[in-house]
């Protein structure tokens, strides 16, 4: 927005798609705001977002001027004059280029300029004092909008909602459920409801527990228009949810890592990032990983590795030590829907219903060592943990009915003969195969939408508002109850 000087663009180390860092705090009360932060959250951060963040917040800043932060707000571009002076409005240079008649100064450039209201606003922010303190001048400027934003809920659902996100608690003893606009939280064993989550917008995109039962990953926003990714402490749910990051649409992919430290985001727009979570702080680095949206993310069992699903056609796998790119899985005919680990071994299900099974140890090429054709041909995650793996399948058929449920495979290595050898010795080769279970039915009209496993348990929500909760040694059904308050 504030071109400092008449210069053209000039990029700045704040943003790089490659690596980019912040700062958050992630425990402790949240001290009430000030009057001027009040108005900056409430009134100036929007409305540099809306018209200036395009040409003063990215890879490349006009004027050398970046509106990324406050923190970066107050130090000069190009001209070196002093964008902000508290207490001072006429002698900041964000107000005269805000104000200025020159059009080839006044900014927004080749944009219709501030109204008087809105001059008025930010000369009535500039009046004030800069009280904010050294992690808040250090928080996005689009996060700064969503602080204290939360999305109205009903108090009784008119009919169930679609379960499009849900996670079970590391002992099994919780299962949240994304419901309207929240959170809700039952309790396992009986279906009742023990808790309600408020959340940023209407629609819920992923929700995760951590390993260690600390945190709760939360996503919401609006589809297309914002997404924001929170984290909760659930060891003391009196704490303000701590905001993550803030996208351009609702990311769905989105886990923790199995040491619970960092949190993989697979955005809309293509880029994964990293969220880190140190003891008082946040974080984040962005990597330009995929031409489309990021569908799925998944960690390797020990956290090494991390493998991608995209609307690209792709499934990539990272070395998470240095986050190079070790491998791309490139022969899928369709997008891919979900990825996870049978062993050392990545897994991708893609929208034509094939499930692949790649080798983990050989990363020379992209071969399949087993696959499974002829599931649903939709885009969807899957539930995967040691040499098993669960598909939720709407085509099913008992006893010649249609039917709806889980299809279980396990993934086995089987020795077969190969022929001989030329003295006439008989020759074996061993071979990966998905062998299938029985399939765990469960009606003829909801279908199996998400998953989550914790313990002995696989828990699955359906498209009528159904929770399914299965012990995974003997598929028993333990628990079914409807997630809506």
């Amino acid at each position: 927005m504030i071109a400092l000087a008449r210069s053209l663009c000039s990029t700045i180390g704040l943003a790089l798609i490659c690596q980019c860092c912040f700062c958050l705090a992630l425990h402790g009360e949240q001290p009430p705001l000030t009057r001027d932060e009040t108005l900056f959250r409430e009134t100036i951060a929007p409305m540099l977002v809306s018209k200036c963040l395009t040409c003063h917040g990215g890879e490349s800043v006009e004027g050398g001027y970046s509106l990324a932060s406050l923190e970066w707000m107050l130090r000069p571009g190009d001209s070196e004059l002093a964008p902000i002076v508290f207490g001072q409005p006429e002698s900041s240079e964000l107000l005269r280029r805000l104000t200025t008649e020159d059009e080839q100064e006044r900014m927004p450039a080749e944009a219709q300029p501030l109204n008087s209201a809105e001059i008025a606003v930010v000369r009535q922010w500039l009046q004030g004092t800069n009280s904010t303190s050294l992690v808040d001048s250090r928080r996005p400027l689009a996060l700064w909008q969503t602080l204290s934003r939360r999305h109205e809920t009903p108090e009784h659902y008119p009919h169930p909602i679609a379960i499009n996100a849900l996670t079970v608690s590391r002992d099994g003893q919780q299962i949240a459920v994304g419901g309207y606009g929240e959170v809700t939280v039952w309790d396992s064993a009986s279906g009742e409801l023990q808790r309600r989550l408020p959340a940023f917008g209407p629609h819920i995109g992923a929700v995760q527990f951590s390993s260690d039962n600390q945190w709760l990953c939360l996503v919401s926003g609006t589809p297309g228009e914002q997404g924001v990714v929170e984290v909760i402490d659930w060891r003391s749910l009196t704490v303000q949810p701590k905001q993550i990051a803030t996208l351009g649409d609702v990311p769905r992919g989105v886990r923790f890592s199995p040491d619970a430290r960092q949190i993989a985001i697979g955005g809309n727009d293509g880029v994964l990032r990293i969220a880190s979570l140190q003891p008082d702080a946040v974080e984040l680095r962005e990597l330009a990983s995929h031409a489309d949206a990021i569908l799925d993310v998944a960690w390797s069992r020990d956290g090494a590795r991390l493998l991608t699903a995209s609307r690209d056609r792709t499934a990539k796998l990272f070395d998470t030590t240095n986050w190079e790119l070790l491998i791309s899985y490139a022969r899928h005919e369709r997008a891919v829907g979900g990825v996870g680990f049978c062993g050392d071994n990545p897994v991708t299900l893609d929208e034509t219903g094939a499930l692949r099974v790649m080798d983990g140890r050989n990363l020379e090429n992209d071969r399949t060592v087993a696959e499974q054709t002829g599931l649903p041909r939709r885009l969807q995650s899957f539930a995967g943990w040691d040499s098993t793996i669960a598909v939720a399948d709407d085509a099913l058929r008992m006893n010649n009915t249609p039917r709806s449920g889980l299809r279980i495979f396990d993934l086995r290595r089987e020795v077969v003969d190969d022929g001989k050898t030329e003295e006439g010795t008989r020759k074996t080769k061993t071979l990966m195969r998905l062998r299938e279970q029985e399939a765990v039915i469960i009606t003829e009209v909801e279908r199996i939408e998400s998953l989550s496993i914790a313990d002995d348990l696989l828990v699955g929500g359906t498209d009528h508002g159904t929770v399914w909760v299965w012990r995974r040694s003997d598929w028993a059904l333990l628990r079914r109850f409807t997630a809506a308050p």
